[in-house]
């Protein structure tokens, strides 16, 4: 994708729709109308509040990923923070796991998928600068 693509409001309110719209038909097929219902209109007050809010709020125009440099290095950092606490996360309840002589399986390949995932991107990163 594309750096103006990234940086597009109506590209990432669209992105968003399609993932509201996924996880409504998803709750709907496993759960019911009941659970979808409550599920998408949550999604739907979170996409207006970042998309109308971005220009109100520094904290909800970075959330939005878009803008000059000085936001998207914040949206970066805020990620790059959120990624590295859910690995220590999944990681440690891998090791309560495995301490506690049942080790999770999932946990075992999303530990593992983390670790094989930074080396790439590292990898992929140190040869773009």
């Amino acid at each position: 994708m594309s750096e103006t693509m990234r940086n597009n409001w109506n590209v990432q309110v669209a992105g968003m729709a399609l993932i509201a719209i996924v996880g409504t038909a998803v709750f709907w097929v496993a759960e019911g109308f009941a659970v979808a219902w409550p599920f998408a209109l949550v999604m739907l007050a979170f996409i207006a509040v970042v998309h109308f809010g971005r220009r109100r709020s520094n904290v909800l125009e970075v959330m939005s990923g878009t803008g000059d440099e000085r936001v998207r290095t914040l949206y970066m950092r805020a990620l790059a923070f959120v990624g590295g606490v859910l690995i220590w996360v999944m990681l440690v309840w891998w090791l309560v796991t495995l301490l506690m002589g049942d080790p999770n399986e999932t946990l075992s390949i999303l530990c593992a998928l983390a670790g094989v995932l930074f080396v790439l991107a590292v990898i992929l990163l140190a040869r773009r600068n």
